[in-house]
Parts: structure tokens; C-alpha cells; sequence
């Protein structure tokens, strides 16, 4: 796949100029206080920009609810760098979860996406259940990233960003009952857990302490959303850590390795991951 695959425009706003943040420091980590749980985050209806952040370890956005959305790619997929050209006036865009390839129907979420408030593909709780036909064959696979998949939502208000456990929002939305959200995405582990780092869930999968480029979504105290793409090699701690001193209280991994990818528009400093291996999803801003 490479930078030239033609893809859907979704309906976009005109364009309006980014904020380029000064580079933020990454020293030590202070402690944080912990919070009971995401409902006592209060939205920050002010915050209207996105805020691009760069620094020689990372890129990343923090994005107001109501800005963020998600484009789900056709079944050969789209590359962050084809997306980006496509639509110059975006501030800016980052490769989102998981997906397999099936024979006949190509590249497909290995869970839960909601856009727009329609669900385009079930949780890997689902099917693991058996309760989706297309995924049937990949039951086992879909069970074991179950235990320690996470989702991050915003419901149709679109004023708060919220991480829970797969199994804790199927049981929360009754598995098919998604009218109260706008959008939704599967992937993981959990990095952060009311403002602390959440070793017991990143460190279920043997990759955790091997350094990759990374790529994570996290929610701040205001219920503002941080997008982050490493741009050096990071372990799941690192990313936690550096998340936590930009504010997130909450925080999951997206898809990382090759997957990897952010870009600005207009901001090639701020650019994070090769930004060619094709996609199944893209998180994405509006002006």
C-alpha cells in the first residue's frame, strides 16, 4: 500500500490555523493525585483549538471532544500521509486500532468502531461470544485480546473523552445499545488508570517493556483528549509516563510498531511514524 490509494472524503469544516505549543519539558514525574472515576470529570466547553505538541520524543495533540473524529478506511486500507494529502486543511490526524486481514472482505477492525454514532464493527467481546458471524474464525484471537482490550468513547454530547474496559462498556451499553455515542474505539492495553500508571494491565501483554514506537489516546481531568506517536522507540511505562505529565488521568495504547503514525497539517517538525503502511482507522481533528 503507499501514499497514492484513493480514499472517501469524509464532510469536513473549512480550515482554520493550528496551534503550535513550544516544546514541554519531560523531566521527572510528580506524583498525582487520584480521582474516583471519569464521571467527576468536569468538560472544558472553552477549549475550542487544537493544540499541536512536539518535542524530540514525541507528537502529539490535545484535542477538544467536540473536534475529534474517526474515519473508517475501505477494505485495502489508507495510509495517514494519503489521508492527510487529501484533506490539507486538517490539523491533524493519528493511526488508530487494531485490524485483520479476511479473506474476502480485506482489512477489518479487530474490535469495536463507532462513527458518527454508527457502529461499523462489534467489540472483541462479541466475538469472542460468537455473536458476529464475519469474525467467527477469529473467536479465540478476539477472546484473548478481550481480557485486556479497552475503548475509548465520547458520547453524543461530544464534550468528554472516556476509557473503560471492553468488558465494562459492553456490560455498561448492553453490548448493542449505542445510540448514546457518537464514537468509539477498541484497542489497548490500559495505561493509565485514574491518574495512576496501571502496570497490572499493560503488563498482561509480553511486549510491554519492549521498546517500539507507540502510539496512545489519553483523556485529561477537563475531559480534554490527548493524541500522542512517539517518535523514538518507547516501552508501554514510558508512554505512561510521559502521558501523565501532559495531564492524562486516563490513557490506552493504540496500534503501534509499523502502524505508528501522526501528522500535522503544515507541521512537519510534528510529524511522528513512516506514515505509509496502510490503515483500517484513523482518528482525525476538525478545524
Amino acid at each position: 500500500m503507499n501514499s497514492k490509494t484513493s480514499i472517501p472524503s469524509p464532510s469536513l469544516h473549512a480550515p482554520a490555523q493550528v496551534e503550535q505549543l513550544a516544546n514541554l519539558p519531560v523531566g521527572p514525574i510528580r506524583p498525582r493525585k487520584r480521582i474516583k472515576t471519569l464521571q467527576n470529570l468536569a468538560p472544558q466547553k472553552s477549549f475550542t483549538q487544537v493544540k499541536i505538541v512536539t518535542n524530540p520524543i514525541y507528537s502529539a495533540a490535545i484535542v477538544p471532544p467536540s473536534k475529534l473524529e474517526l474515519f473508517t478506511a475501505p477494505p485495502a486500507g489508507t495510509t495517514l500521509s494519503g489521508f492527510m494529502a487529501a484533506h490539507p486543511g486538517m490539523p491533524c490526524a493519528v493511526n488508530g486500532g487494531f485490524f485483520d486481514l479476511l479473506p474476502g472482505a480485506g482489512m477489518v477492525p479487530t474490535g469495536l468502531v463507532i462513527s458518527g454514532g454508527t457502529c461499523w464493527w462489534p467489540s472483541s467481546l462479541q466475538v469472542a461470544e460468537g455473536q458476529d458471524k464475519r469474525r467467527l474464525m477469529h473467536a479465540d484471537k478476539a477472546k484473548r485480546e478481550s481480557q485486556w482490550s479497552q475503548v475509548f468513547f465520547i458520547s453524543l454530547e461530544r464534550d468528554c473523552g472516556f476509557i473503560s474496559s471492553v468488558m465494562e462498556f459492553d456490560s455498561r451499553f448492553r453490548q448493542t445499545d449505542y445510540s448514546d455515542l457518537y464514537l468509539a474505539i477498541e484497542a489497548g492495553p490500559r495505561l493509565i488508570s485514574n491518574g495512576l500508571l496501571a502496570p497490572d494491565e499493560f503488563g498482561r501483554l509480553g511486549s510491554a517493556n519492549t521498546s517500539l514506537q507507540r502510539t496512545a489516546i489519553g483523556v485529561k481531568e477537563n475531559g480534554e483528549v490527548i493524541l500522542f506517536c512517539s517518535k523514538v522507540p518507547l516501552t508501554f511505562p514510558q508512554v505512561a509516563e510521559q502521558l501523565l505529565a501532559m495531564g492524562a488521568v486516563d490513557a490506552m495504547a493504540l496500534d503501534g510498531g509499523p502502524s505508528s503514525g501522526f501528522e500535522a497539517g503544515g507541521k512537519p517538525s510534528a510529524q511522528a511514524g513512516q506514515n505509509t503502511s496502510p490503515l483500517n482507522t484513523i482518528l482525525f481533528t476538525l478545524p
